[in-house]
C-alpha cells in the first residue's frame, strides 16, 4: 500500500558552503545522499531522498516543476500536481524508481552519488533554477542530511549573568555502547551537588 508523500522526522542536518539560492518560493531545502538507515521508501529500501520546502508566504504548485542531477539535462524528472502550503515541505525519493503519481510518494528517475553530485530544483520553463548545489555539493556522510538554512528561532533559556551549575561528564559517566550522560541528572529531581556539577554564569 502507498503512503502520502509528505513525513515528519528528526534527522541530523548539516548546511554547504558551496551552493547558491535564487529567488523562488519552492526551494531545495535538505537531501540525504547516503541513506543507509533512516527513512524507508514504500517498498521498503533506504532511498536516497530530496526535501522540497516552499519558503514563500502563499501556497506554491508544484506541477510541471523539475529536478535534476544533471547541469545539461535541466528537466531530467518532472513533478505532478503537488500543493504545498507556506514552510510545507514534500519528500521526493532519489530512487531511481521514477514515480510521479499524485498523492503518493514520489521518486526520481536518478539516484544521488555520495561522493558530490550537481542538484537543481528547475522551474516550468525547463530553463531558469530555482535552487541548486553548484558546481556540486560535498561528499556526504552516511544518514546525515545536508540543506540550506532555514528559518532559525532563538529561546534565551538563562539570562545574561544568571547563576547557573553545569555538569562536565566524565569517562566513567559515559555510557560506551551509546555515548548517553548516565546518571541521576536525568531525573526531574536530581541533585546537582555531585563532584561532576560545577558553578557558572
Amino acid at each position: 500500500m502507498r503512503k502520502r508523500i509528505t513525513r515528519s522526522r528528526q534527522l541530523i542536518a548539516e548546511t554547504l558552503e558551496s551552493r547558491h539560492l535564487l529567488a523562488a518560493d519552492p526551494v531545495l531545502s535538505e537531501f540525504m545522499a547516503a541513506n543507509d538507515d533512516s527513512l524507508v521508501d514504500e517498498d521498503g529500501d533506504h532511498s536516497d531522498w530530496i526535501e522540497i520546502l516552499n519558503a514563500g508566504n502563499s501556497s506554491a504548485e508544484l506541477r510541471g516543476w523539475y529536478l535534476t542531477d544533471d547541469a545539461t539535462n535541466l528537466s531530467k524528472w518532472r513533478f505532478p500536481s503537488v500543493e504545498l502550503s507556506p514552510n510545507e515541505t514534500v519528500i521526493v525519493y532519489a530512487s531511481g524508481k521514477d514515480r510521479n503519481e499524485t498523492g503518493f510518494e514520489l521518486h526520481t528517475n536518478f539516484g544521488l552519488n555520495r561522493d558530490g553530485e550537481y542538484l537543481a530544483l528547475v522551474e516550468p520553463d525547463g530553463t531558469t533554477i530555482a535552487s541548486e548545489f553548484s558546481p556540486a555539493y560535498a561528499p556526504q556522510v552516511e544518514d546525515v542530511s545536508y540543506g540550506f538554512p532555514t528559518t532559525i528561532v532563538e529561546n534565551q533559556l538563562v539570562g545574561d549573568a544568571a547563576a547557573a551549575r553545569v555538569l562536565i561528564p566524565t569517562d566513567d559517566t559515559v555510557d560506551p555502547s551509546s555515548n548517553d550522560i548516565q546518571g541521576s541528572w536525568l531525573d526531574p529531581t536530581f541533585d546537582d551537588t555531585a563532584g561532576s556539577w560545577f558553578d557558572a554564569s
